[in-house]
């Protein structure tokens, strides 16, 4: 069977489609007025014994009625509309043309009436215009046959023209009154329209708040969820790759490190990137120094560079920003992160410099790479598009890194501008307000701080109330030589310390039964040891206040899944600087 021909229908004209009640009542009080005002004619006819005016204005009040129940009862709007207008039309040309002397009749101010009238309740139709021409045409006919000296009777007594003009205006008024009164109830349905259309907005952008809140608390209970049996499988392969293993067995455990790992990485990019849409999330805007915040990326991407065979080059800088540092390190670790992944050769270049006089301040991300085309410039800001990745290739990203940075920089209000076109590189600007030079300490260069320090029967305390983790934790630190004490509750640790056992360092999660959590454990455990004990807090939360709080205390906080080497050094430094 042949599929079925779509036809597009002819769009209906304003008086076919369905009229609501209030333009139904419009017409009714239009028709109600002029019966009114007829009937005041007629009385005044029949008092000054002018039969034609009676007769004439009875028959109107006939067809007007008879056009009420047209209205009321069958509802033939259009029919009405029509009925109406050319009826009063006719009764003006008839009253100024054959009975009050043309247009100077006290009946001739109608007809200013009729045009509007025919517009308000037929619209722009082709009827309405049809009624503005013939209403114009009489007014100009009777001016006409004025100027070319036509004579038009007078029928009624001259001594009763006052009545008559008072009338006449009487009626003129009454018609306006409508006229009003029809303005006022559409402007009255606009305005409910309005309140009812922007309550309805405010509704969607409640629900849609509301929804984003949802999301947000899910995917933060998602990210607890699935980082939990995450860290426990690094931990495991981690303990797993310090063993004796045959060759194959090395290549099938260098794998599962390898997957691992991506799918540490992709975790930490989705949950910070999902963290972006918290409604609770504000920058902490403040004085930031652009120069450490250069100097930790140049230690992060030094080696991939010199690995992929690029120059690097991050110029030093002594300009401060007004910035959030998290969010600004965030930004600039995914542009450099982008530019040295899409440049085969070349150089990569990140500098600041001082702009419009001073008050702002340029960063900038260059690199020799693919470049981007015009037309995507827009289109790589979206989530998961990736310009060079169709296939959707894991290796490349998950495609959220340059919507983070479009995000971030919307919520520190941070401008950021793209150059680029295909074959030519890319160039990222960010613009920024400068801030006031603060005095710093200088920091200790971590890759020369001494770090050799063994950590075979130091004495660790840890306290992780999931099993799984517990399990990997414990093995993978005894591997490394340590003296662990593992405990699934808070005050089984505080029990072991008040026995005499002083931890050298103490692991806790954050998260825990009860009204305890890991920062308050570890200020329990440092108060009964009588010492600041070094310690760490680990999480699966994507709360952005608590790295905040655990930096108040002195802590280091490590996102779950935490890197194994990297809890290592941790431990190392933190160890090493105590002593």
């Amino acid at each position: 069977m042949a599929p079925p021909v779509e036809t597009k229908e002819a769009s209906p004209t304003y008086t076919q489609k369905k009229r609501d009640s209030s333009d139904l009542e419009l017409l009714l009080d239009f028709n109600r007025t002029v019966i009114v005002y007829a009937a005041c004619y007629a009385v005044l006819s029949w008092a000054i014994d002018f039969k034609p005016g009676v007769i004439s204005m009875l028959s109107h009040i006939a067809i007007m009625l008879a056009n009420l129940l047209s209205i009321k009862y069958w509802r033939n709007y259009a029919l009405s509309a029509n009925v109406y207008l050319v009826t009063n039309c006719i009764v003006a040309v008839l009253g100024c043309s054959y009975f009050s002397g043309g247009i100077l009749s006290p009946v001739a101010p109608w007809f200013a009436t009729g045009p509007i009238t025919a517009v308000l309740i037929l619209g722009m139709s082709t009827n309405a215009m049809l009624l503005v021409a013939l209403n114009f045409l009489c007014v100009f006919g009777l001016a006409a046959a004025n100027m070319l000296g036509i004579a038009l009777p007078v029928r009624y007594d001259t001594q009763y023209t006052g009545l008559f003009f008072a009338l006449s205006q009487i009626g003129l008024v009454a018609a306006v009154l409508v006229h009003t009164r029809m303005f006022h109830r559409a402007e009255s349905r606009a305005l409910q329209a309005s309140e009812i259309s922007n309550q309805e907005l405010r509704n969607a952008k409640l629900r849609a708040e509301a929804a984003t809140v949802a999301k947000s608390r899910f995917l933060a209970s998602a990210s607890h969820d699935l980082r939990q049996p995450a860290h426990a499988l690094g931990m495991f392969v981690a303990r797993l790759g310090s063993m004796p293993k045959d060759a194959q067995s090395s290549e099938l455990v260098r794998g599962v490190e390898s997957s691992v790992r991506e799918l540490q990485e992709m975790l930490d990019v989705f949950f910070d990137y999902s963290r972006l849409d918290t409604p609770t999330l504000e920058p902490r805007l403040g004085p930031v120094e652009v120069n450490a915040i250069f100097n930790q990326l140049r230690k992060l991407f030094a080696g991939v560079a010199v690995e992929k065979g690029l120059r690097l080059a991050i110029r030093p800088t002594t300009l401060w920003i007004e910035s959030d540092p998290i969010l600004l390190q965030r930004i600039l670790l995914n542009l450099l992160s982008n530019a040295i992944r899409y440049t085969q050769t070349g150089t990569v270049l990140l500098s600041c410099r001082s702009s419009q006089g001073g008050s702002q301040a340029r960063i900038e991300v260059s690199d020799s790479g693919i470049g981007i085309a015009q037309h995507l410039h827009e289109r790589i800001f979206e989530e998961f598009f990736q310009v060079a990745n169709q296939q959707r290739s894991r290796d490349q990203g998950l495609g959220l890194g340059l919507a983070m940075v479009e995000r971030s920089c919307r919520l520190v209000k941070h401008t950021l501008a793209l150059r680029s076109n295909l074959g030519c590189g890319s160039r990222f600007t960010l613009y920024a307000p400068q801030a006031v030079q603060r005095l710093t300490i200088p920091e200790r260069d971590d890759e020369k701080m001494d770090v050799s320090h063994d950590l075979t029967t130091l004495r660790v305390l840890v306290i992780e109330d999931d099993a799984l983790s517990n399990a990997a934790l414990k093995a993978l630190l005894e591997s490394w030589g340590c003296q662990v004490s593992a405990f699934f509750e808070a005050h089984l640790a505080y029990l072991h310390v008040e026995s005499g056992e002083i931890p050298d360092f103490v692991i806790s999660d954050y998260r825990m039964s009860g009204d305890t959590n890991g920062i308050t454990a570890i200020q329990t455990l440092r108060r009964l040891c009588g010492r600041s004990v070094p310690a760490c807090l680990i999480s699966g939360d994507t709360e952005i206040d608590l790295k905040n709080q655990a930096a108040d205390i002195g802590l280091v906080l490590l996102k779950k899944p935490v890197q194994p080497g990297k809890l290592r050094n941790l431990i190392r430094r933190e160890v090493e600087n105590r002593r």
